[in-house]
């Protein structure tokens, strides 16, 4: 049987301290039964709840105003309060476990003294009616905090937010038409000392968004994970990473906010654009160019989202930019045609083009400089000659795109036939398309059907059908796409030996 210590309403219990440090040991659980008010101070000590034992908020507030140590931690049906207000605090003040549940009615955080006073979670947390930050920290490491749907935020400032430390996200649900609409902010930052929140508003479905921050930014991530170095120039070292609940339905304008304490060297604030990181893709498409604003803290808006990954603030000629539009390559004869498209390469120093006959083995065979021209899409086509003396069934290509930093990457990867004379290729012509008919060019023959899907940029297949062997030889091929949202999409059309991937825009 499990034994409670029942508190009435109101109780004081306070030690002082005289010889020793004075701790207040919890071996067992305490039950909180009414509707009324507990405050547990320890002056110049801690409460120490031991491993197995909780402090069960049941209906009424609780405020702890002392050092929490310990294993054990709080428990709730989610109609409790819990604040923590703490003066004179010289740093972390301990650990918060909820256990249970994991949810209460409302957290209060208020946190005063030296060495950045926070508080660290120690399991996730949901808050049923309103989270607070007046003064101090919630270190979330691994784990997460959620605002629940009737839920809200209010409070947060330099001084007091969330650090996303970890994988730990800061959750707020139901956000959007039906729900809650306007701006809605979040207060966080990467550490401690660096407040760089992020809002937004959602026009669209009501959502949850989960959302962290990272103290670095990169040219390229894997699933939000950076999988590069870190960027040393042109852009502010921050990223901020946002997830919807659901994908698709959500139309937000979003807001993010930095110091100049986070601007990397070059990185000029009067010509800058906020710019998202496609995870389909592995490419970054920035928005307008133009002065942020503000005057220290600065901030900077997008607005037209609507799929969600790493986003980032650069300028001038940052790496963020860099969007490969295609790769495509065919054979002409004995020859191999390989072409690529790109927008805003402006920090481009070199693409090399690099072929192998195994598929993992690629050995450098063109080095070629950016063009030179104020076009927004740019061409290149290269041949590579009388490959069939390789002696190879397939030939594979892949393209290594250089920065001028010294950081590169990989386009996905094109395997030629090349024993066949007559290879299929398909071309979007007009690209980006205006209206609601996309035509697709064909050239060459498929060895039986096609299937082509379009697919968005967060995988998710918005199309998909069959061409016959006869209809591609027919060089032109027409699909409504009238179902299609304005955005980024990409094409994929494979037969049995051959496939090729397209990314297009619709206006």
């Amino acid at each position: 049987m499990k034994k409670y210590l029942f508190i009435p309403v109101g109780l004081l219990a306070c030690m002082q301290a005289d010889a020793q440090t004075p701790v207040l040991n919890l071996h067992t659980n305490v039950q909180m039964v009414t509707s009324g008010a507990v405050h547990v101070v320890v002056t110049n000590g801690s409460t120490n709840i031991e491993s197995g034992s909780t402090i069960n908020i049941s209906s009424g507030s609780l405020t702890m105003h002392s050092l929490i140590t310990g294993i054990g931690g709080f428990s709730s049906a989610g109609t409790g309060d819990l604040k923590m207000l703490l003066t004179n605090v010289n740093g972390n003040i301990g650990t918060l476990n909820l256990a249970g549940s994991n949810t209460i009615k409302s957290l209060s955080v208020s946190l005063t003294g030296t060495n950045s006073p926070s508080i660290t979670l120690g399991s996730d947390l949901t808050v049923t009616n309103n989270v607070t930050f007046t003064s101090g920290y919630i270190m979330l490491g691994n784990h997460n905090l959620t605002v629940a749907s009737s839920a809200s935020v209010t409070g947060g400032n330099s001084t007091a937010y969330a650090v996303t430390n970890g994988t730990g996200r800061f959750t707020i649900q139901n956000v959007g038409t039906g729900g809650k609409t306007g701006l809605t902010i979040w207060p966080i930052g990467a550490v401690v000392g660096s407040y760089t929140p992020m809002g937004l508003t959602n026009s669209g479905t009501a959502d949850n968004f989960s959302v962290g921050v990272l103290g670095g930014v990169y040219s390229s991530y894997s699933n939000d994970v950076p999988s590069s170095a870190p960027l040393t120039t042109n852009a502010v070292n921050r990223t901020w990473i946002i997830s919807e609940g659901t994908p698709g339905g959500s139309n937000v304008a979003l807001t993010v906010q930095w110091n100049t304490a986070e601007e990397l060297s070059g990185f000029t604030r009067s010509a800058c654009y906020l710019s998202h990181y496609s995870n389909a893709t592995n490419s970054w498409t920035p928005g307008a160019t133009s002065s942020a604003s503000g005057a220290n803290p600065y901030i900077k808006t997008l607005s037209g989202i609507t799929s969600f990954s790493p986003f980032g603030i650069g300028s001038g000629v940052s790496p963020l930019p860099l969007d490969l539009v295609a790769f495509t390559g065919k054979m002409t004869g004995e020859d191999a045609m390989i072409n690529w498209t790109t927008m805003n390469e402006s920090n481009v120093r070199d693409f090399v083009l690099e072929r192998s006959v195994s598929g993992s083995d690629f050995t450098a065979i063109s080095t070629m400089k950016p063009l030179a021209t104020a076009d927004l899409q740019k061409q290149y086509q290269y041949r590579d000659a009388n490959i069939t003396t390789l002696n190879a069934p397939q030939v594979f290509y892949r393209l290594k795109i250089e920065d001028n930093n010294g950081e590169y990457k990989y386009s996905d990867v094109v395997a030629l036939n090349v024993d066949r004379t007559n290879q299929p290729a398909v071309a979007i012509v007009p690209n980006p398309i205006s209206g609601n008919v996309l035509t697709l060019n064909t050239s060459g023959s498929t060895k039986g059907n096609a299937t082509v899907k379009i697919v968005d940029l967060t995988g998710r297949v918005q199309l998909a059908t069959t061409i016959t062997e006869q209809d591609f030889q027919s060089s032109k091929i027409s699909f409504d796409v009238a179902n299609l949202i304005p955005g980024f999409y990409i094409l994929q059309v494979e037969s049995n030996d051959w496939k090729q991937s397209l990314k297009f825009s619709k206006q």
